[in-house]
């Protein structure tokens, strides 16, 4: 099991040097949409510099961004954004592209939404097949688009590419219920993490150990032990702004 963290890089330098000794990581979208060719590969050699490599980017998601949008125009524009991040992941080197299904959305409407969503999708995964990179569906907090564990993994399976997998937050996950009941009915298509603690009742993005989350059950499972790619850390040290490695040992002291 390798861990890896998610975090902004902005700015880039003083994040690459805090990050020194972290093998994978996590990019936001926001961080290399406007940067220029040149930026981008000047970026890139630091990274390459500090031996850390990009496993993942995090696409863009909230108003105007969704995957599910009604109005087409603007879900034709969320579709072309998320197949311009193709080409920045194969060049950077990354193999998950994570997606969030939509935003807030009321039960009687989510049927309409979850068309959209499927039209985005299917048009995604041809993309990806290209580039042989993955998108993964993030399960979501309470209220959106992709919070309960059976739609999310009807969402994937109706898709049924593989070029289309599942993000599993723990975090969301545990605002939604029982954690582990979700996880052992998504773990087939779980190809990609993001690990957070919380108070059972906001999303904290704490990390792990710091919140309610059994921990020590939540490795014990066979398939987390078994897991052989990159588990991310979607939160930020508590201690020193620097201390990514600290909570790196502190969260993975009983299995790595």
């Amino acid at each position: 099991m390798t861990p890896g963290i998610s975090t902004s890089f902005d700015p880039y330098e003083e994040k690459i040097a805090h990050l020194m000794g972290i093998e994978y990581v996590e990019i936001w979208y926001k961080d290399l949409i406007n940067k220029t060719p040149i930026e981008l590969a000047v970026f890139k050699d630091k990274l390459d510099a500090a031996h850390i490599k990009v496993w993942s980017i995090h696409s863009p998601c909230g108003p105007d961004q969704e995957l599910s949008e009604i109005d087409e125009d603007k879900r034709f524009r969320a579709v072309a954004v998320q197949k311009s991040l193709l080409r920045l992941a194969k060049f950077l080197g990354a193999s998950v592209i994570v997606l969030h299904p939509g935003g807030l959305v009321a039960p009687a409407k989510r049927k309409k939404y979850e068309e959209k969503l499927f039209l985005s999708l299917f048009e995604l995964v041809e993309e990806a097949e290209k580039f042989q990179i993955r998108y993964s569906l993030e399960n979501l907090p309470p209220g959106n688009l992709g919070d309960h564990a059976p739609s999310l993994l009807r969402y994937v399976e109706t898709v049924n590419s593989p070029h289309l997998g599942i993000t599993f937050d723990t975090g969301h996950a545990l605002l939604n219920g029982d954690l582990f009941q979700q996880y052992e009915l998504l773990q087939e298509h779980v190809i990609h993490f993001h690990l957070s603690d919380n108070d059972g009742k906001k999303d904290l993005h704490l990390p792990p150990r710091q919140g309610i989350i059994n921990w020590d059950k939540w490795f014990e499972q066979p398939s987390i032990k078994s897991w052989n790619v990159p588990m991310v850390l979607e939160c930020e040290p508590t201690h020193t702004p620097n201390g990514y490695k600290e909570m790196i040992n502190e969260v993975f002291e009983s299995v790595l």
